[in-house]
């Protein structure tokens, strides 16, 4: 008997010092930001706990793009505790369904830990076509080419702007706002140069400010033949 009982300590005692460990847990791992237009800041709090029996050491955080950024005032999570790790992620310049992962690296012995942020950006303000080539264009004349101007959004934007970098290019009947889903044509007017092999080259800069503050940059390319 006194055979078993020690070989039953002997196994308590090896055993013990492998449940002695911090525990990673997570009880969101993902989070669905739903629809977000271009531009806007999305802002996020997972909450880490420790559910082991050690301190929980988080050694490093790193995020899949620079879009996305995360931070926790906490390093050191002791047995029982939790902490908020903030993140955000910034749509500007995507478009689509987007998947943003932030790794977790800690002393937790099953490994680094991944977070998810899910969401779909749509544009706001669209400028339609969003590139312009004029092509080759005869010496002197005068250009025009249609561009229509949409609000894809349900609300309205306001201080509508736009921007011609090139004095050869104007744009009119631009509106000072547009509705929730409202579109309107517009004209490029581009007086061509009386000169050959002239470049036209330029870009429209186009604002408007909605859920967020949009801006369109739509390249003009062209000039004149020999």
């Amino acid at each position: 008997m006194s055979r078993v009982l020690w070989t039953v300590l002997l196994v308590l005692c090896c055993a013990s010092p492998a449940l002695s460990a911090p525990q990673i847990h997570v009880s969101q791992q993902e989070i669905d930001m739903g629809t977000l237009y271009s531009g806007q800041k999305s802002k996020h709090v997972f909450v880490i706990e420790n559910q082991g029996d050690k301190p929980l050491m988080i050694n490093k955080v790193r995020t899949s793009c620079g879009c996305t950024s995360a931070f926790t005032r906490d390093k050191v999570i002791n047995p029982g505790e939790s902490t908020g790790l903030a993140v955000q992620f910034n749509s500007k310049n995507f478009r689509g369904n987007v998947v943003k992962r932030i790794h977790l690296f800690t002393n937790d012995p099953s490994g680094k830990t991944e977070l998810r942020l899910r969401g779909n950006v749509v544009v706001e303000l669209s400028l339609k076509p969003s590139r312009v080539q004029l092509g080759v264009m005869e010496k002197g004349q005068t250009v025009q080419v249609p561009l229509t101007l949409s609000n894809l959004s349900d609300q309205t934007v306001n201080e509508v702007i736009v921007r011609c970098t090139s004095r050869l290019m104007t744009v009119e009947n631009l509106p000072q706002q547009l509705q929730p889903a409202e579109s309107v044509a517009l004209t490029l007017t581009v007086n061509v140069p009386d000169q050959p092999q002239a470049r036209v080259n330029g870009y429209l800069l186009l604002s408007g400010r909605g859920h967020v503050l949009n801006q369109l940059r739509i390249p003009v390319t062209g000039g004149t033949g020999k």
